[in-house]
């Protein structure tokens, strides 16, 4: 949804000086606002073109710092609002009772939320029909909620313009009233207005006018309102239209489309083959041959037992590795300790050998010296 046009009229009628003020200003308001105010200060001594002034401006410049406009948001500005009255009037003290009458719209991404306050009206238009619009805070409004007087009656009631509210210093969060508009269609009007405006124009007028040839419809307005209205008479009538996207954006979208859609295609198409392929028909889970049961293992099963076997193969064969490596080792340590062994028992037995031939050499001396000694002294007993 999007601005297509707009409209505006800022007039002071019949009046001696004008109480009404819109905002944005008329001269700078372009397709891309948000936020688009129409105020009808209360007449008289009360500085009402005071009061309205400072309410557009400041719920204006307040909100247009600001992305997404809740209603939270609207009720901070009205609290923005009181306390500029409150500065003004400490030093305009004559200006204490100052009030404007509001309407408000704030053009969101596919909805538009307004606000009022007072008898300065909202509607939304569609073709020939009004599709919403507000309820004015007035006394012929209440009489017309009660029976007392119709529409009609109520358009030319001596007592018209006086209302219950409107935003003064004094006003509370519950005097204004919210609404939020969420079907917006392509060539939707919305009009804010204050009530100077409808002293000429009615309902089926306000119709007639929008559905004529002529596009300036703000001219048509002007034309039935200016010289016989007596009140100020202001408004913005905004007509919107639905976003399109540019040609090149079209055409990337449809391309993806296609794309995605093709994809998706193959991705299937590739997906049931393949099931065809590796999916094999459905058996028994066992096969009878000579009246005995044979299991038959299912791919899954096959699966999990192959890599069982595998992995027992691998930790085998691991294992058979690691005995070889030790066996190695205790054969090599073995023979380390028989060397040692054959080294130490031999170095023994040498030891052993030459402690006896020793003691053999030492025998044959002392036989030998005992011999001679004998035969020594056989030799002289001879003699």
């Amino acid at each position: 949804m999007k601005l297509s046009q707009i409209f505006s009229l800022l007039k002071i009628g019949k009046r001696k000086n004008i109480e009404d003020y819109i905002f944005p200003n008329p001269n700078k308001a372009t397709l891309t606002d948000k936020v688009f105010i129409v105020c009808d200060g209360v007449g008289g001594e009360n500085k009402g073109e005071i009061a309205s002034k400072i309410t557009a401006d400041t719920i204006g410049q307040y909100l247009n710092g600001i992305g997404d406009i809740t209603e939270i948001h609207l009720k901070f500005a009205f609290n923005l609002v009181k306390q500029n009255f409150e500065n003004y009037t400490q030093l305009h003290p004559e200006a204490s009772k100052m009030s404007t009458t509001l309407t408000l719209a704030v053009i969101k991404e596919n909805s538009i939320l307004v606000a009022w306050c007072g008898d300065s009206k909202i509607y939304h238009i569609r073709k020939n029909k009004i599709l919403w619009k507000s309820k004015d805070h007035s006394l012929v409004q209440h009489l017309v909620d009660i029976g007392e007087i119709d529409e009609d009656e109520a358009a030319n009631h001596p007592k018209r313009n006086v209302i219950f509210r409107s935003i003064s210093a004094n006003t509370k969060e519950e005097d204004i009233d919210f609404y939020l508009l969420n079907d917006i269609q392509q060539d939707d009007y919305l009009l804010l207005a204050t009530d100077g405006i409808f002293e000429q124009i009615d309902d089926e007028i306000l119709i007639e006018i929008l559905n004529h040839e002529n596009e300036d419809k703000a001219k048509l307005i002007y034309t039935k309102c200016e010289g016989k209205t007596n009140d100020n008479y202001s408004m913005f009538l905004l007509k919107f239209s639905q976003k399109t996207l540019p040609f090149f954006t079209k055409k990337t979208v449809i391309i993806s489309t296609l794309l995605l859609f093709t994809f998706i295609f193959a991705f299937f198409f590739f997906l049931n083959n393949n099931d065809s392929i590796i999916k094999p028909e459905k058996k028994e889970d066992t096969i009878k041959s000579n009246n005995v049961d044979i299991p038959i293992l299912k791919n899954d099963e096959v699966k999990k037992e192959a890599i069982f076997e595998s992995k027992k193969e691998s930790l085998e064969n691991k294992d058979n590795e690691v005995l070889k490596t030790n066996i190695k080792k205790m054969e090599t340590k073995i023979e380390l300790k028989k060397e040692k062994l054959e080294i130490k028992n031999s170095d023994s037995i040498l030891k052993k050998i030459n402690k006896t031939e020793t003691i053999i050499d030492f025998i044959k001396d002392s036989t030998k010296i005992k011999s001679s000694d004998s035969l020594k002294a056989n030799i002289e007993k001879i003699d």
